[in-house]
């Protein structure tokens, strides 16, 4: 089963030589037309599978009729339609699987990571009824004869199970999606504040998206020509200057998305309430005071001992 995931994954560095079909296809994201080209062109394709939010993409998301056009799409050709929710499922978007959103359910839903409440390492595949029971139904008609040497672990299952109890109990989906649109807000106001270094604001709940411009375009106007050219050596550079410097001087941690290196990834526990917001909206907004160059010249300080 891993071996099937990095084989069909967009990233050649997880890819690798890993390979179990010779026949994928990729696609550009949220470009219904390439699906139905795809679809139309080649008789072949079986399954299509995409995160519903990109997370390592860059937190993207594609329009709702995106997904229903999609979803008819799949039922006309016959192909199953894979959602990706590892990520941006389970509560995260402010609805428990974040293709809610767009009134569409998928054929087949990857669930993990939150799954397993922190304490556990849980994945899980919900699918249905008609394509469960082929691939896992009677001996007689089952596809797939041994779903996993772990599959049902009792500890794994009640950890899960508890875990989603407190995500209902404690209605920390409704909070995602509350807190999420105030993280949002404050976030936008920061991009009109300092719109040439705040390149986008995006997300979906409290899976949020700040893309920065790249390093060229926030320098001063005489430098940009020189370092325009090592744009896409320098892509990320700034994003790793904030971030870094948002843990040293604030106790401020932050991720990055692994395909667009200029976007910070702001994915909080589900319990994140606005007055942590504040707290990281305010660090955020004293650090970018400072400046481009001051930034530069504060990150290469801290580096050298």
């Amino acid at each position: 089963k891993t071996k099937g995931v990095l084989a069909i994954t967009d990233g050649s560095l997880y890819r690798a030589d890993f390979k179990m079909a010779d026949n994928v296809v990729r696609i550009p994201f949220a470009d219904i037309e390439a699906v139905e080209r795809t679809f139309r062109s080649d008789p072949e394709v079986g399954v299509i599978v995409l995160e519903t939010i990109q997370g390592g993409g860059g937190i993207i998301q594609a329009p709702a009729e995106y997904w229903q056009k999609l979803r008819a799409l799949c039922d006309q050709y016959g192909v199953l339609w894979v959602a990706d929710e590892v990520q941006c499922g389970y509560g995260r978007s402010g609805r428990f699987y974040a293709f809610e959103h767009y009134g569409v359910v998928p054929d087949v839903t990857a669930l993990a990571k939150s799954l397993g409440g922190g304490k556990a390492a849980v994945g899980a595949m919900i699918a249905r009824r008609e394509v469960y029971m082929k691939a896992y139904g009677t001996p007689k008609t089952a596809m797939i004869h041994a779903m996993a040497t772990f599959g049902g672990m009792g500890e794994a299952c009640v950890t899960s199970i508890e875990a989603l109890n407190v995500l209902y109990d404690e209605g920390l989906i409704d909070n995602a999606a509350v807190t999420g649109d105030y993280l949002l807000q404050r976030l936008q106001a920061l991009k009109e504040k300092y719109p040439k270094i705040i390149k986008d604001v995006r997300g979906k709940g409290l899976m949020v998206g700040l893309e920065f411009h790249d390093f060229s375009q926030t320098l001063p106007m005489v430098l940009r020509p020189v370092v325009s050219v090592l744009d896409d050596k320098l892509k990320g550079s700034l994003s790793g200057f904030v971030g870094a410097l948002l843990l040293r001087d604030y106790d401020v941690l932050v991720a990055f998305t692994e395909y667009n290196r200029n976007v910070i990834r702001l994915e909080p526990p589900l319990i994140c309430q606005r007055e942590h917001v504040d707290r990281f909206v305010e660090a955020l907004d004293s650090l970018l005071t400072r400046g481009i160059v001051s930034i530069v010249k504060d990150f290469v300080k801290s580096q050298v001992r």
